[in-house]
Order: structure tokens, then C-alpha cells, then sequence
């Protein structure tokens, strides 16, 4: 069995507006649990490592995410532009504020029944990977589920798993529900920095889209990109989706890292 495994993910976001963050949690409140100032989404196995949190109060201003390992080791990303470029969005979208969200989902008599993953979106522009994605690669890689992603995209996944997965060539159970996920992304679309839920709501891709004009609408994939308003320098989406009738893990086999 590994010694040292991925313990926790921890979106780090300053509480500069407590109303966000109040409002937030309770949009998320069927997904996960309250601690104090850290709210934690519920894994599908609580055999399964890392945990994700998120943290409204850090000490800091900084936007991040904290990846701590069992052994007590933290490696911090900053959410953050670091091209020095700013590149503006391709795509056509109105932030919503969370409260207008809530009201529309309420009135179709829709709440969020799962989330899949949650995931950052880190600005990088020139060579092919984010230096910050190589550096979790190097230092998570055998502490982990690690995946790249099946099709080429620099999409990463670490998908929850038990220790005695995380041992190198063990055998992994791909039919397994595994989640919430984490997502990693090198981002060439603009200088943004994103943090995205990808959650389910009972409704069809097309009652979604109507719910919400303003969002980046995908009818290949069926979901809907609700931009939110937010007190932070980074984008925050909720990823609208149909109900899954099953999870998508098999398709990471192969992939591990």
C-alpha cells in the first residue's frame, strides 16, 4: 500500500463577500457538508481519496488550490494569469448572479442532484503545458489516480480511489462510480483564470438552455456554462448537465498517469 497519498483538494477563496459565499454553499448544500469555514463535497466511497473542499476564509487573499498530501506536504496553485497577457474571451456569455440562479432553478423545481467534478482552468498560452500542470504531474503522479485525458486535450483528471489503488500497477475498477472528480486544465481560450462545478439537474439540455440565455450553451455535449458573478479575479461556472444514467470512469482506463 502507498505511504503517502493525495489527502485532500482544497479551493482556497477569499471571503472578501460572505453573501457569495453564503449563497454558494447553499446552492451546493445537497453535494456536501459544512465544517466550520470549509465546506466538503460528499465522495461517492468514503474510501476514496483526495476530498474536495472549498475554503471561503483563508488567511490569504490569494485565489488557489491546495493540494495536501497524507505525509503533511502542501503544493500550492495560485488561480491566477501568469502569461502576462490578457487575451479576452472568443465566446459570448452574461455573468448571473447567484441569487437570480437559484430563483430561476427553484421556479422550474430543480435542484442539483450530483456533481461530477469540480476543476480549474489555468491561462497558458505559449508552450503546450501549463508549467503548473507539469509540476502536478511530477509531484502527485504517484500519490493519485492521475489521468491524462483519453483524446489528447490537456484536460487532467485525478479521479477518486482507494489506497490500495493508488499503489503502482494495481488494479483499478474503471465500472466504479468515482466521484467528484478534479479537473485540471491548460487554458489557451483567454487570461481568465476559471473554477467550474460540473453538476446535474433533472431538466433536459433544452429546458437548461432556456432557463438560461446567458450562458455558453454546448447542444453537442448538452450542458450549459452559467457564468456567475463573483467578488474574485477568476471566472466561476456552474456546468449545467443532464442527469447521467451512469459514470464516465471507463473511459479514463488505459490513461493513468
Amino acid at each position: 500500500m502507498t505511504t503517502t497519498y493525495l489527502e485532500h483538494i482544497i479551493l482556497r477563496l477569499p471571503g472578501v463577500d460572505p453573501a457569495f459565499a453564503n449563497s454558494l454553499v447553499q446552492l451546493l448544500s445537497g453535494l456536501g457538508q459544512q465544517d466550520c469555514d470549509v465546506f466538503c463535497l460528499v465522495r461517492t466511497r468514503e474510501t476514496y481519496f483526495p476530498q474536495l473542499c472549498l475554503d471561503f476564509h483563508p488567511a490569504d487573499r490569494t485565489v488557489q488550490a491546495d493540494f495536501s498530501l497524507s505525509n503533511g506536504q502542501l503544493l500550492s496553485v495560485p488561480i491566477t494569469n501568469e502569461t502576462g497577457t490578457d487575451r479576452a474571451s472568443p465566446f459570448s456569455y452574461q455573468l448571473l448572479d447567484l441569487p437570480t440562479v437559484t430563483q430561476r432553478l427553484g421556479a422550474a423545481g430543480a435542484s442539483l442532484r450530483g456533481i461530477d467534478h469540480l476543476g480549474i482552468n489555468l491561462p497558458w498560452f505559449s508552450t503546450p503545458l501549463h508549467p503548473r500542470i507539469q509540476q502536478l504531474r511530477a509531484q502527485l503522479g504517484s500519490h493519485c489516480l492521475y489521468h491524462h485525458f483519453p483524446t489528447g486535450e490537456l484536460w487532467d483528471f485525478i479521479l477518486p480511489g482507494t489506497l490500495e489503488e493508488m499503489v503502482a500497477g494495481a488494479t483499478i475498477d474503471y465500472h466504479q462510480c468515482r466521484r467528484p472528480k478534479f479537473e485540471v486544465v491548460s487554458f489557451p481560450n483567454c487570461s481568465t483564470p476559471l473554477i467550474q462545478f460540473d453538476v446535474e439537474v433533472p431538466l433536459s439540455y433544452e429546458q437548461v438552455a432556456h432557463l438560461f440565455p446567458e450562458g455558453l450553451q454546448d447542444a453537442t455535449y448538452r450542458y450549459v456554462w452559467v457564468y456567475l458573478k463573483n467578488p474574485s479575479a477568476v471566472d466561476i461556472c456552474l456546468v449545467l448537465n443532464e442527469v447521467a444514467e451512469q459514470d464516465w470512469s471507463p473511459f479514463f482506463q488505459e490513461c493513468r498517469l
